[in-house]
């Protein structure tokens, strides 16, 4: 009897608040955004993930694991997106040999396991996530709950429009180079079953009706600050789209 009223001891002591767990970092969600100029540094990241590592300058602050892309300061996404699409051109010449990540691509002899190919691919939808979350903490409802109003709310609404272009920029990659990729967008929960493999055309038909409905919310070109999002980014993006409809939808 003794024995059995310790065991039922440690199963209630072992038990207790568990179901009150928060993140062990305490930099969450409600922390980052309770501000606008947390909103800002949050679409800074959005911007930033294209051609940096991490959120550091020092090793150890890569956003991609380590077992997919060995040589972290070659796994930015500006440097692999440049591998596929020149690299597996005659517009560059790769000589050297003890380099692995262009190794393969210039000879065009590469597999889905290739570092590049892995890198690029992780790279991608890390930033359709950071930008899908911006997304959703950006909604009206999230602006209300935070007290936020005024010229902030106008500001923090183009930096949404901004993460819905970079968005659908990061979806023309994968149209363009991997053909049907998984796809999820703001209103999908993070970590709740697998994504959906969206077709080709239908990634198409999404990627260009985002870039018409942004036509009419950005700012007109070179409107906007030095190095953000504008409609001239846009109608950028619609000719690369239109360009090879042929091969991404089907009709010219």
């Amino acid at each position: 009897m003794l024995v059995v009223s310790l065991v039922a001891l440690l199963f209630i002591a072992g038990c207790t608040k568990k179901l009150d767990l928060v993140p062990t970092n305490d930099v969450t969600a409600e922390t980052v955004y309770s501000t606008p100029e947390g909103y800002r540094q949050a679409i800074a990241k959005v911007y930033g993930a294209m051609a940096l590592i991490g959120n550091g300058g020092a090793t150890g602050s890569r956003d991609i694991p380590q077992e997919i892309y060995p040589d972290e300061g070659s796994s930015d996404f500006l440097r692999q997106l440049w591998n596929f699409q020149c690299v597996t051109t005659d517009e560059a010449v790769w000589t050297y040999t003890d380099r692995f990540d262009p190794v393969g691509l210039h000879q065009f002899n590469w597999t889905s396991d290739h570092p590049s190919v892995k890198a690029l691919y992780y790279r991608s939808f890390f930033q359709i996530t950071l930008a899908n979350d911006f997304i959703r903490q950006a909604s009206d409802e999230n602006l209300s709950k935070r007290n936020i109003s005024g010229t902030e709310v106008d500001n923090i609404r183009l930096f949404q429009a901004e993460a819905r272009f970079l968005r659908a920029f990061q979806y023309w990659v994968l149209m363009d180079l991997f053909g049907n990729p998984p796809f999820v967008t703001e209103n999908d929960a993070i970590g709740v079953g697998l994504p959906k493999q969206i077709q080709r055309k239908e990634l198409f038909n999404y990627i260009e009706s985002e870039l018409k409905a942004l036509e009419s919310i950005l700012p007109a070109p070179r409107a906007n600050e030095y190095g953000r999002a504008d409609r001239g980014a846009v109608w950028a993006l619609l000719s690369r789209i239109y360009l090879n409809a042929e091969v991404y939808a089907g009709a010219a």
